[in-house]
């Protein structure tokens, strides 16, 4: 789900012919200087990542545990189902960004800052956590003994899966740098 929106990240490199992907809505981005450091588009899907590895203990010790003192998002299912609306709502986000930038490409407006993408990582990050590690240990809870390695194969194989898919549709925008 959250590789349609990481597409969306800024300048693609292709570091073997050290040329700049041309796609139209990369112009209407530009780069920002943070603690004296310049931050493309591009750099900002590692973001992602960042906010995967901070926000999984802080669900685990501080937001988890404080729902569950007020009885809300007790369940799995309503943990599972509520990221699903979170991811949807990145791509919401993501689609008013867009919006906003065809604008930004219809009229002489100055270009947008990258910054504006951290609301739809920070949606997909907390959407990934709440749906996947809680799928995951709700499967693996109800499997039997004999099948919990093949939940896990199971699950591995999507991630995978999706991984291919997002290796061959960045070689269809010709944005892949491994040739």
């Amino acid at each position: 789900m959250h590789w349609c929106i990481l597409l969306k990240g800024g300048y693609i490199n292709d570091l073997a012919g050290g040329k700049q992907s041309n796609l139209q809505f990369r112009k209407h981005l530009r780069c920002v200087d943070l603690f004296s450091e310049k931050f493309v588009p591009f750099t900002l899907q590692a973001l992602h990542l960042v906010l995967i590895l901070a926000m999984i203990p802080l669900f685990d010790q501080v937001i988890y545990p404080f729902l569950e003192k007020q009885q809300v998002l007790l369940q799995p299912v309503l943990r599972i189902l509520f990221g699903m609306m979170l991811g949807s709502l990145a791509f919401l986000l993501s689609g008013l960004l867009q919006n906003a930038m065809d604008h930004v490409a219809s009229t002489e407006a100055p270009p947008l800052s990258i910054l504006w993408q951290i609301p739809q990582f920070v949606a997909i990050s907390t959407a990934d956590i709440m749906v996947s590690i809680t799928f995951l240990e709700f499967a693996y809870s109800q499997a039997p003994d004999s099948m919990k390695s093949v939940i896990q194969a199971a699950w591995l194989f999507t991630i995978a899966a999706g991984k291919r898919h997002r290796c061959l549709k960045l070689r269809e925008l010709d944005l892949c740098v491994y040739r």
